[in-house]
């Protein structure tokens, strides 16, 4: 719990959010975070299930979990936060999510981490009029001297720079982004090549673009993670508890 005033006189000019609101946002969050997991721990079947998600074909494995959940506990509601790994771990990190989605490394310190043995494969997007579309797969060295829309997500960054073999300097970035929707319409105009995962981006019919997996394979591996010693809801407690049955984990597998 948070005591903010006991018993204190605050001027007119110095009340809360009076003119001053710069610290106000965080206060406010960090309440609406603690108040929503006191109540739904009083409340069985009901509740709110909050997840950050990065942009990934894996999103499935929770959409149909999600599915399962609302079907049996229809007061249980799953809100889902889209966003790249920086944002989302910092907002698991404050508190704001229950869970999140995510790839790469994170401190085992901070966190816990449940592998979903999803795989997604790293490619590139580009219109399909451009001269690598040609090509079944893509090398590093067609890279070499082609603009790039590269993740701003440093964790992918290095792993493309260690498969591109080749340092950031030497390369043509043209942009970055964050959600892959807005890299497709970059690539659409013709600004350049989008590293990306496959399955986002609708690339069939009359879509203008086409997808290239990397060649050697570069894989990213999809994970939910939580904050170790986390403080759950009822409701994020069943929805764990059914990802776990989901996976075919043991019951205790997350309490180790």
């Amino acid at each position: 719990a948070y005591l903010l005033f006991d018993r204190c006189f605050v001027p007119r000019d110095r009340v809360f959010m009076a003119g001053e609101a710069k610290y106000s946002g965080k206060v406010i969050t960090y309440f609406t975070a603690n108040y929503r997991a006191c109540i739904g721990a009083c409340v069985a079947g009901q509740g709110d299930v909050m997840i950050g998600a990065g942009e990934t074909d894996s999103m499935r494995v929770i959409a149909r979990l999600t599915e399962c959940i609302r079907r049996e506990n229809p007061g249980i509601r799953i809100h889902v936060v889209s966003g790249d790994t920086q944002d989302l771990t910092d907002r698991l990190e404050r508190g704001l999510f229950d869970f999140a989605l995510l790839f790469g490394a994170t401190d085992p310190k901070k966190f816990v981490r449940l592998p979903l043995h999803l795989r997604d494969r790293w490619g590139v997007l580009m219109r399909k009029d451009s001269p690598l579309s040609q090509r079944e797969t893509i090398c590093p060295a067609d890279l070499w001297d082609k603009p790039l829309i590269l993740s701003r997500q440093i964790g992918i960054q290095d792993g493309f720079l260690r498969w591109i073999q080749r340092p950031l300097e030497e390369l043509q970035v043209a942009a970055t982004y964050n959600l892959a929707f807005n890299a497709s319409l970059m690539a659409e105009e013709g600004l350049g090549y989008v590293l990306v995962l496959d399955k986002l981006i609708r690339t069939d019919g009359d879509s203008p673009l086409c997808f290239r997996p990397l060649e050697p394979a570069l894989e990213a591996e999809f994970a939910l993670v939580w904050k170790r010693y986390a403080v759950f809801s009822r409701a994020s407690e069943y929805f764990l508890r059914q990802l776990r049955e989901e996976l075919g984990l043991p019951p205790d597998w997350f309490e180790a």
